[in-house]
């Protein structure tokens, strides 16, 4: 299928941004409903992802949290990529700024487009739709080549609370399903990316985000998990 590992790139991406922005406060662990996050400094959580069709460990990440300013706050995140023989690479590491209440703003060609992650508060059974459209290369083997758009346009719902055993230990956390439907510009190409996340108000951050991806006839193809290997978070 032409051009299919441009969608999935853009995903991956997608993916690695959400959830360096997610922070979530801690209320009663039993709470039916969750308000807008309230982040603190030195807040700080590692994670790794393992590819499920080979269980095989694909890299690690560290974020921390290194300053709050009202909405906002400023993140350190560190990475480790895995080799193929299971060796760690050199980290790179970066800092950026996002939102507190885990959304963002994009622009496209002049137009606002929001990244509606979390609208709070979370409920069971709460749902709500939003786009995301950029461009990306005609040819994905000539990145200067005529761009064509891509536009991902997702169903989101938050399912419940549920139990989850992590590295880090078992933690109770809300569940919320992202369906995306993904299409390009100048290509037949489309396919489905579901992302399944759940985070745990103890640890004010998701505690493990599952992506799937699918070709239009609903092949299952790229399955990774990412799940918390350990935290330390104010209370």
């Amino acid at each position: 299928m032409k051009n299919s590992s441009l969608p999935l790139l853009s995903i991956a991406r997608f993916a690695g941004l959400m959830l360096a922005a997610c922070l979530v406060i801690a209320p009663a662990a039993h709470a039916q409903s969750v308000p807008s996050p309230k982040p603190a400094a030195e807040d700080t959580w590692s994670y790794n992802t393992i590819d499920l069709w080979s269980s095989r460990e694909l890299g690690q990440m560290t974020l921390k949290t290194i300053g709050v300013d009202d909405d906002y706050i400023r993140l350190f995140i560190e990475s480790k990529a895995n080799t193929g023989n299971g060796e760690l690479m050199m980290p790179k590491a970066f800092e950026t700024t996002g939102r507190a209440d885990m959304n963002s703003v994009t622009m496209f060609r002049g137009e606002r487009e929001e990244k509606i992650m979390y609208k709070w508060p979370l409920e069971p059974g709460k749902k709500w739709t939003f786009q995301i459209r950029q461009e990306v290369p005609v040819n994905n083997t000539e990145p200067d080549s005529e761009s064509q758009v891509l536009t991902n346009q997702f169903e989101a719902e938050v399912k419940g609370w549920e139990t989850i055993d992590t590295p880090a230990g078992k933690f109770k956390a809300i569940k919320t399903v992202y369906k995306n439907k993904w299409s390009l510009e100048h290509n037949p190409a489309n396919g489905l990316v579901v992302i399944t996340s759940w985070y745990s108000p103890q640890v004010k951050r998701e505690v493990q985000s599952i992506s799937e991806t699918f070709t239009p006839e609903g092949m299952p193809e790229a399955r990774t998990r990412q799940q918390l290997l350990s935290y330390q978070v104010s209370k």
